[in-house]
């Protein structure tokens, strides 16, 4: 934080994941190639530093993976903002790969562990609606 416009610049994770969006480089080249409209930044450290290219790396991701459902799974989990970015957390941390035949699978429990999300992807999605619901809950 005390970095201020580049608090990112230098944020790696143990899966070399940088920047603001924590792409790995080859999601970011991936993405890249699949949305030449974007005109994402060539190179992957320039373009997770710049903090507008990494949020539209990040929109072109969600909705990469979004295309990997069917339209009717897209419009199922359009109804529950919730569920939509709980689905997103877990094709972002595990990939739309693994996200995807979890929520086929079982549509009720695709997110708890030992339902077809590898690792940490089941705790990253617990913890993405702890803070949706902190956001977004009404008050009693």
């Amino acid at each position: 934080g005390l970095n201020r416009g580049d608090a990112y610049d230098y944020a790696m994770s143990d899966k070399k994941a940088g920047g603001l969006a924590q792409f790995i480089p080859e999601t970011y080249a991936r993405i890249r190639g699949d949305y030449p409209d974007a005109k994402l930044i060539d190179g992957f450290i320039d373009g997770m530093r710049d903090h507008v290219n990494a949020v539209m790396a990040q929109y072109c991701l969600n909705d990469w993976s979004l295309s990997q459902l069917t339209g009717d799974e897209r419009a199922e989990l359009a109804k529950d903002d919730e569920e939509l970015g709980a689905w997103l957390a877990a094709a972002y941390n595990a990939g739309a790969h693994r996200a995807v035949p979890a929520y086929r699978d079982d549509r009720r429990r695709w997110d708890q562990k030992g339902y077809g999300l590898p690792g940490d992807t089941p705790v990253y999605v617990k913890e993405f609606r702890s803070v949706y619901k902190l956001l977004f809950s009404s008050p009693d």
